[in-house]
């Protein structure tokens, strides 16, 4: 590592927001990503359907069967049959 010789400063020079290589690449980046947006927002359109199965609260979800009175009944019919095994 003693014998690796850099000649200068080694640095790596910044790029300037207006140099047009980089305004081109800007350019091909926003209508790429324009270009994307359209068939991005027809996907997400077929699944509108389904948000309201897709925001459910998991952990509410089963508080609110577990409360009602068929999940007494089924578990405990479900409990017997374990039992008979």
């Amino acid at each position: 590592m003693e014998e690796i010789f850099f000649a200068g400063t080694p640095l790596l020079e910044a790029v300037g927001l207006r140099e047009p290589f980089v305004e081109e690449l800007r350019a091909t980046i926003r209508q790429s990503v324009q270009k994307a947006v359209i068939p991005m927002t027809a996907y997400a359109r077929q699944y509108e359907s389904f948000l309201p199965v897709l925001n459910v609260d998991p952990v509410a979800y089963v508080r609110s069967h577990t409360l009602s009175p068929l999940f007494a009944i089924y578990s405990s019919g479900a409990a017997r049959i374990l039992q008979q095994r």
